[in-house]
């Protein structure tokens, strides 16, 4: 697997897990605290959401950068022999 199928597969997976809070399939996602219960399933939706923008962006950047041929400046190169020791006799 390549790095664009993992991201793709990553946001498949978080699109399925908001789809199953968005359907109905979960009812609500409670934190239990000292305090009590807190209901965080519209910051777990607003998060789900992000996380699979992120993922869909990571692999469409990824996609892009594939296809374009990698530029190499030629004229920074050189073929100069690498530089001889200094020897010196005393």
């Amino acid at each position: 697997m390549n790095i664009v199928d993992y991201f793709q597969s990553r946001k498949r997976e978080i699109d399925e897990q908001l789809e199953a809070i968005e359907s109905g399939r979960i009812i609500k996602l409670i934190y239990e605290t000292k305090d009590g219960t807190v209901d965080v399933t519209e910051q777990e939706k607003q998060r789900l959401r992000k996380t699979s923008h992120d993922y869909w962006r990571a692999a469409e950047n990824l996609k892009t950068h594939q296809l374009q041929p990698t530029m190499i400046d030629r004229s920074l190169t050189t073929t100069a022999p690498p530089p001889q020791p200094i020897v010196r006799d005393y």
